[in-house]
């Protein structure tokens, strides 16, 4: 913390009690959680035309749209603040092609989000 504090100047903490978790939440992997998971899948599973959500896996449309809804929530909620958001990578993943911008052609697989690597975003210049 007193590394971010020296970076970003002084943190606050807001306890929201009517937080909605379910919006940071990791991507389902279905009956694939927990388990080894081959490169063929990951594949499919980051293939935005296939939209992959067999086995009660969270698409890739679906994950994007909700990451959507989070940002649009805190843009309306928190307008020209910084905005610490620590959750897990597919999460992540996700926020940054709601930010830079994606079609049907991206390549999710081309960014691969690092455990405990901080990215900063403008979510001003959030589009989508």
């Amino acid at each position: 913390m007193t590394k971010l504090r020296k970076k970003y100047g002084k943190l606050t903490w807001e306890r929201n009690q009517n937080r909605n978790t379910k919006d940071l939440i990791e991507r389902d992997f279905g009956i694939y959680e927990g388990t080894k998971v081959d490169n063929n899948l990951i594949i499919k599973l980051w293939d935005y035309e296939l939209n992959y959500h067999e086995c009660n896996i969270e698409s890739i449309k679906d994950c994007l749209d909700r990451v959507k809804n989070f940002l649009d929530k805190l843009k309306n909620k928190y307008p020209n603040k910084t905005i610490l958001i620590v959750t897990h990578g597919s999460f992540i993943k996700a926020l940054h092609y709601n930010i830079i911008g994606y079609n049907n052609k991206t390549d999710f697989l081309s960014f691969n989000p690092k455990n405990a690597t901080i990215y900063k975003y403008n979510i001003d210049e959030y589009k989508l």
